[in-house]
């Protein structure tokens, strides 16, 4: 009898004592692993850098390295009379060359691709000078080009040449009639020191020859020519 009780306390012992014993057991592990470092993002890859862009070629050299005076004075004979008369430095930001203009009396203008000086009074009929440049192109056939446009518009013409005066030019002229107010019209072709040529025309009219015309020829002797190679203003 007294060995069955001992049994059933021994059991009652085991299985109040066997929880503690399973739970507090260490559950066995696997060998640890070893942190691994974290790969930041790598930084996104900039883009290289815009080449500069190549030095801007200047093409218009003449309108900042001129190296001629502001102003000249210049005595002109003006329907048979003497006036001294001022003049002032215009460079042209459209072609490569330089004239000397009277602007107490004229202004100038940029229109299609042309430079004009014009009275700044009102004149009528129109009066102006304007002046333009051809390139690649030989006088001799700029001749026969502007020739033909003026017998087309006038009718009979003249060709005068070379000339000197009032610059060296072929020089060719129209007149639409004899009235004091029919319309003359100039031209002086003038050679660049490149493979080109200016283009001067002057429209005047009968009675304005001796007065505007005078002046526009005044203002051709102070004429002046960009030399690519010397890299300055020079007279025909």
């Amino acid at each position: 009898m007294l060995g069955k009780h001992r049994l059933i306390y021994l059991l009652l012992t085991l299985l109040l004592f066997l929880p503690v014993m399973v739970w507090g057991c260490p559950v066995q592990e696997g060998p640890a692993i070893p942190d691994q470092p974290v790969e930041e993002p790598s930084p996104p890859e900039e883009p290289d850098d815009p080449p500069p862009p190549p030095d801007e070629v200047n093409d218009r050299p003449w309108i900042e390295a001129h190296q001629l005076e502001p102003e000249k004075r210049k005595t002109l004979i003006i329907e048979g009379m003497e006036e001294e008369i001022v003049l002032q430095l215009q460079v042209s930001s459209l072609y490569p060359y330089a004239i000397y203009i009277e602007e107490e009396r004229y202004r100038t203008e940029e229109r299609a691709e042309k430079d004009y000086i014009l009275p700044r009074a009102e004149v009528q009929p129109e009066v102006f000078m304007a002046i333009w440049h051809r390139e690649d192109v030989q006088i001799s056939a700029l001749l026969s080009e502007i020739e033909e446009q003026l017998q087309h518009q006038y009718g009979p013409m003249h060709v005068e040449g070379p000339v000197e005066s009032p610059l060296p030019a072929e020089r060719l002229y129209a007149i639409s009639g004899h009235d004091w107010d029919d319309t003359v019209e100039r031209y002086y072709l003038v050679e660049d020191f490149k493979d080109g040529v200016f283009v001067i025309q002057q429209k005047l009219f009968i009675e304005a020859v001796e007065g505007h015309g005078a002046r526009f020829d005044g203002m051709l002797e102070q004429f002046y020519s960009w030399d690519w190679q010397k890299g300055q203003f020079i007279q025909p």
